[in-house]
């Protein structure tokens, strides 16, 4: 892997404890256009997190883990389908209404992020 530096994510954008890292392999592939892996969408939604906090009372977001929608990822925390699935579940059902929900997906190269908006 080489040089990198870790970071531990605020608890508060997942509500899981989440550890990353950005290194010399995270830039390449970032400055080259090409693969988005589980470390650039947690750095992404930490980010937009901490300007969401910062910026817009009442909390009407919310963050979905990557490794809760792809088993690429955070294979400690999420080990298997039908936990991952159990936790969307709750996470979900704890969702306010009119609450924006922020899903990231990466189904191979591409990262595409689901806004679910939850009226019930």
């Amino acid at each position: 892997m080489g040089y990198y530096i870790p970071y531990q994510l605020d608890e508060e954008v997942y509500k899981h404890p989440t550890k990353a890292h950005i290194g010399l392999d995270e830039c390449q592939s970032l400055i080259s256009m090409k693969e988005l892996g589980a470390n650039h969408m947690h750095l992404y939604i930490a980010m937009l997190h901490a300007h969401m906090v910062n910026d817009i009372t009442g909390r009407p977001f919310g963050f979905i883990h990557t490794g809760l929608v792809s088993s690429a990822h955070d294979k400690d925390a999420f080990a298997t389908r039908v936990k991952r699935a159990q936790f969307i579940a709750e996470w979900l059902n704890k969702a306010n209404k009119g609450q924006m929900i922020f899903m990231p997906y990466n189904p191979g190269c591409n990262s595409i992020y689901f806004i679910l908006m939850i009226n019930y």
